[in-house]
């Protein structure tokens, strides 16, 4: 295999990674408590402020994000907010 080879084929790889990405993410059932707690954190600015605000431990706060980050397979909690945009808005 020569390296142009090995490009095409991780290109090709990059593609279909994206492509099944997007598919598992329409899937997914996103818990209300997931999205209430993601909303909290980025309308007050840090996971403790969110915390305060709904009732919770800002550890409770951080893991519910971050579960919701794995659920819609996002890197950023700022990804995670534009590919739940739709389900966020009031």
């Amino acid at each position: 295999m020569t390296p142009a080879d090995r490009d095409k084929t991780d290109e090709t790889s990059a593609d279909t990674g994206s492509v099944r990405s997007v598919q598992v993410r329409q899937q997914v059932r996103i818990p209300r408590r997931l999205l209430v707690t993601l909303a909290a954190y980025i309308e007050e600015g840090s996971h403790k402020a969110g915390a305060h605000r709904l009732g919770i431990s800002e550890s409770t706060s951080r893991q519910r994000v971050s579960q919701l980050m794995r659920l819609v397979e996002a890197r950023t909690s700022a990804e995670a907010v534009w590919l739940l945009r739709d389900e966020l808005e009031p």
